[in-house]
């Protein structure tokens, strides 16, 4: 349940970020893809090799002036199959 509570939060910032932060302070992307569930696995094991390759880029900062939070969401759009 807390785990949701963060996430749900974190999304609420995203969302004032968009109406809040010019381009000079954030990235936003978005890819809508067709898709076989059976990748899944392939998907969760490429989303933690970025988020462990971003988190080793960060740490090489030698000044550290802001706080960013970095998400990635891949969910299902649709009901059922296509």
């Amino acid at each position: 349940m807390a785990l949701r509570r963060f996430h749900s939060e974190v999304l609420r910032k995203a969302l004032e970020s968009i109406e809040t932060q010019g381009p000079q302070e954030k990235v936003i992307g978005s890819e809508t893809v067709a898709f076989d569930l059976e990748q899944l696995d392939e998907v969760r094991q490429r989303v933690d090799e970025f988020l462990t390759a971003m988190s080793a880029l960060t740490q090489k900062a030698k000044k550290k002036t802001r706080i960013y939070n970095l998400s990635v969401l891949f969910f299902n759009l649709t009901k059922g199959d296509l």
